[in-house]
């Protein structure tokens, strides 16, 4: 059903633009990734990336609490500037697992507190866990809503995905290359 035809994984050093074809069904979906790594210096355009946004990914690192501390902050700024936009919650960096701060029951009670947010996983970026069923999740949830405006008379859809994460900077920790 599904197939990830392209796609790479870096660490995002500001903000960056990924493009990943994934086919469903046969039809190839073609998925526009802006990736904003949260670090304060870019955070004052982070609000443009989100409008007319398809889907908003709102990212935690499991390894930094203050960094689940910060999610009701980027929800609330995912929903004013694209509202409709379909919102997942992912705990990132799950290949440290030793080095766990925040919990998959907080993760779940977070998701479970905001209807809107169709899933909650947890994911590795650096090790590739679980991001291709986030992919698939996410391809699917992209070719079901073009199919749903098929019909209409204007079905030039841009999907555009939104990745919202926290700079951990400012709280004295060491940044690595990238913020994935």
């Amino acid at each position: 059903m599904l197939k990830v035809i392209d796609k790479e994984y870096a660490p995002t050093l500001s903000i960056d633009i990924k493009n990943i074809q994934v086919k469903v069904n046969d039809e190839i979906v073609q998925i526009n990734f802006w990736d904003s790594c949260g670090n304060d210096k870019f955070a004052f355009d982070t609000p443009n990336l989100f409008k007319n946004a398809s889907i908003a990914i709102i990212t935690y690192a499991i390894n930094d609490k203050e960094s689940y501390k910060e999610l009701e902050k980027w929800y609330n700024m995912v929903n004013e500037h694209s509202k409709d936009s379909i919102k997942y919650l992912i705990g990132n960096k799950n290949d440290l697992e030793e080095k766990r701060e925040v919990t998959i029951e907080e993760g779940e009670t977070f998701k479970n507190n905001y209807i809107d947010i169709k899933i909650f996983l947890e994911t590795s970026a650096l090790k590739d866990n679980n991001m291709d069923k986030l992919l698939e999740n996410i391809a699917i949830s992209i070719y079901e809503k073009d199919k749903k405006l098929e019909n209409e008379e204007d079905n030039a859809i841009r999907h555009t995905i939104t990745i919202v994460k926290e700079d951990f900077s400012k709280k004295g920790k060491k940044i690595k290359k990238g913020c994935c």
